[in-house]
């Protein structure tokens, strides 16, 4: 996974672990991509650690539980360690489905999640510098076509970009939440959708907020399908 343009290089046979057929395998897939398929990881904060800012001599060994193409749970096990460059991070998956079964979210995260059902608010931890969402916070808005950006073109309307750029340095550099204003975001079938944005710090736990990474706020201005 590289962390300068958040897009993982993959194996055919890491996607045929999830039942992708190699007439549908692609090389590279977006992170939040990858993060959405998951029900369940474990040291999530550890996990985004080393993703999100490798160092050399970092390495974590977790589990997680993803969905498989056909729907049903999976159990793996994942190794990451730093790239010696600390531009990425390469990450090892086991498949122990048949050995351990599949870890399931905490009562706390089924309540965000299902707390969060029938609105029409997303929220998504994004890289404002590049446009680009890194992974979704809850479910993902089924409206905007957030997974084939950068691939089909920007996720963020090019006239729109600047506007979101500058709510976010304004709140990394100690403002309170920023909105920034109405932005275009990718629809499908080339569509934009406007969406009212508000903008906040990201930070770990115990750690000072993160200086390229802010959460989004996402709201469509109007009701979508």
């Amino acid at each position: 996974m590289s962390s300068s343009d958040w897009l993982i290089h993959q194996t055919w046979e890491s996607g045929a672990m999830s039942g992708t057929l190699i007439e549908d395998w692609t090389p590279t897939a977006l992170s939040s991509d990858y993060i959405n398929r998951s029900i369940k990881i474990e040291k999530e904060q550890e996990f985004l650690a080393i993703t999100l800012a490798p160092k050399p001599g970092m390495v974590l060994n977790t589990w997680c539980s993803v969905r498989h193409d056909e729907g049903h749970p999976m159990q793996w096990q994942a190794i990451l360690r730093p790239t010696a460059d600390a531009a990425g991070t390469r990450i090892l998956y086991h498949d122990f489905t048949d050995v351990y079964p599949p870890s399931v979210p905490s009562l706390a995260e089924m309540g965000l999640q299902q707390g969060l059902e029938g609105s029409n608010v997303h929220i998504a931890l994004f890289d404002a510098a590049r446009g680009s969402v890194v992974l979704w916070i809850g479910r993902p808005p089924e409206w905007l076509a957030w997974q084939y950006a950068p691939l089909n073109g920007p996720f963020v309307h090019p006239e729109d970009l600047p506007q979101l750029q500058a709510a976010a340095k304004r709140v990394n550099s100690g403002e309170p939440p920023q909105s920034s204003g109405v932005i275009r975001l990718q629809g499908f079938d080339g569509h934009w959708v406007e969406s009212s944005t508000l903008v906040r710090t990201f930070q770990f736990n115990d750690h000072p907020p993160h200086a390229e990474l802010t959460l989004v706020q996402i709201t469509p201005t109007r009701e979508q399908g």
